[in-house]
């Protein structure tokens, strides 16, 4: 059974490391995969708190560069 929480979606990634700092170990960040919900309906973790990042642009993809210094996005 998935027991309640509360689901907050910053405007920020300093506004989500903000919200998990301050409510401490009852709180996690979600990035979209399914495995938090699940091992949360599990009952092998609970958190209070769930900070949704998928929404945070500076999170979205990984920048690289290749040897000509250009930028990749994948």
């Amino acid at each position: 059974m998935l027991l309640p929480f509360e689901l907050h979606t910053p405007e920020s990634v300093a506004g989500a490391s903000s919200l998990v700092k301050e409510r401490g170990d009852g709180a996690t960040f979600y990035a979209g995969g399914p495995e938090l919900l699940l091992v949360m309906k599990a009952g092998f973790v609970h958190y209070e708190d769930v900070v949704d990042v998928k929404p945070l642009p500076e999170l979205r993809g990984i920048p690289l560069t290749d040897q000509e210094n250009e930028q990749l996005r994948i």
